[in-house]
């Protein structure tokens, strides 16, 4: 029994190592991208046993194999925008953190027991058993406190990470109290130990299991508040928009009675005047509707709204005057591109230069716009292309879908590792 805690507590190593570092470095180890390093922990596993049972007193060695794979692991599973330094420090404070719980953990513990070699590799007894479980939850507070300090999380995350945090801490001293009492009554206690021992583990992983619930369910009605402030944004929209249409609609059947007017009295000089003050009314409107000034308005609108200086947007436009489909349908087509992959650029927790192209062209009556973003991992786009919610990835999928069938195209989703591309294929009307 007690050989098996201590493989359990190497497994531990491991276990810390694929959980710790991929969240460090803002990436994913359980993706298609990464599949393949899964080989390098299972093959770390295999070096720690091997090394314990070839070199079971030179902890030199252990040392090396372990910082080794470590930093391998490290440097081979950050994504693009990630630094080799940053790659490296990961890996730097998760040896130390390993190498060093342990000791710490021994020494905190010789200062309230004469006899702390029970608690040393190779003890056959219960105190043993509890000081590894010590020093994994330990080690589980410690990792949990770093992401705290250098990983991004947000509102519901870094709340639960706190909670976590204390909780842990209560768990710690509480198994501390459980070490020390094993230790002064020996293994004749050792039912009791470790029936108490299983349940603070039980108990403790019901809680923090619990804890992620609750910020998965918090994260959720945050997004859910996020789409109910867009669409009562939408609906304000819209109804000042409806608003100005019934108003511009009450001026032209004024426009239109003026003119029969005049018309029925024979007054033609009154007619020509009526026109001309609309078109004088016209010309002061300060709206221009042509397809550039939708993309260049719309390009500074979502730059304003982003806020974000690492994230620019580069345009490369091509014969945008030779586009005559209404600058409403196209509106919404590049709106909702954009909003898309600033979302998904936005989730790339790293400061450096983001970049999201914009490019258009007409080939063969076709027009082209094409809008390119970097992304940390591949998308499905095979779901995205036929899933009847579009909330995957971001919002107006269908949307673009039905504007795009309206003039004969579709709407194309590509992904590789690095970039996420959205192509909106047009038919150009005809004159």
């Amino acid at each position: 029994m007690y050989t098996l805690f201590e493989i359990l507590a190497t497994v531990s190593d491991v276990a810390f190592l694929c959980w710790f570092v991929p969240r460090f470095l803002n990436t994913e180890l359980f993706c298609k991208k990464n599949s393949k390093l899964l080989i390098l922990p299972i093959l770390l596993l295999s070096a720690q046993f091997a090394a314990d049972y070839l070199f079971p007193d030179f902890d030199v060695v252990y040392l090396v194999v372990f910082s080794a794979f470590v930093i391998a692991f490290s440097l081979l599973i950050r994504t693009r925008g990630t630094s080799v330094f940053k790659a490296l420090l990961g890996a730097l404070i998760f040896i130390v953190v390993e190498m060093l719980v342990n000791s710490i953990v021994h020494i905190v513990f010789s200062f309230f027991t004469k006899d702390s070699s029970l608690i040393l590799q190779g003890g056959k007894n219960v105190a043993r058993v509890v000081y590894l479980t010590v020093c994994v939850t330990v080690r589980f507070l410690i990792f949990k406190i770093l992401l705290l300090l250098f990983h991004s999380e947000k509102g519901a995350d870094k709340i639960s990470g706190v909670f976590t945090a204390i909780y842990l801490s209560v768990t710690v001293a509480g198994l501390g109290i459980l070490m020390d009492f094993a230790v002064r009554n020996g293994n004749g206690n050792a039912p009791f130990v470790l029936a108490t021992l299983c349940f603070i583990v039980i108990s403790s992983v019901f809680v923090l299991l619990m804890f992620r619930q609750a910020a998965s369910l918090q994260r959720k009605q945050y997004e859910l508040s996020m789409l109910n402030e867009r669409l009562s944004s939408t609906r304000e929209n819209f109804i000042t928009q409806s608003k100005e249409v019934m108003r511009i609609r009450h001026d032209q059947k004024n426009f239109l009675l003026g003119i029969k007017a005049n018309l029925n009295a024979g007054n033609i000089d009154g007619v020509k005047k009526t026109i001309d003050g609309e078109y004088e009314k016209l010309e002061l409107l300060p709206l221009d509707l042509s397809i550039s000034n939708v993309f260049r308005l719309l390009v500074e609108a979502k730059n304003e709204k982003t806020g974000d200086e690492s994230i620019e947007i580069i345009c490369d436009f091509q014969n945008l005057d030779d586009i005559r489909i209404p600058a409403a349908d196209v509106a919404v087509l590049l709106g909702n591109a954009l909003d898309n992959a600033i979302e998904a650029t936005q989730k790339i927790k790293n400061d450096e230069k983001k970049t999201i192209t914009l490019a258009t062209k007409i080939h063969n009556q076709q027009v082209v716009i094409v809008v390119k973003n970097p992304v940390e991992a591949r998308v499905d786009t095979e779901r995205m292309s036929t899933r009847k919610d579009p909330a995957t990835h971001g919002y107006g999928v269908i949307s673009m879908k039905k504007i795009a069938g309206k003039y004969g195209g579709d709407i194309l989703f590509e992904s590789t590792d690095k970039d996420f591309t959205t192509s909106i294929i047009l038919i150009n009307p005809t004159e």
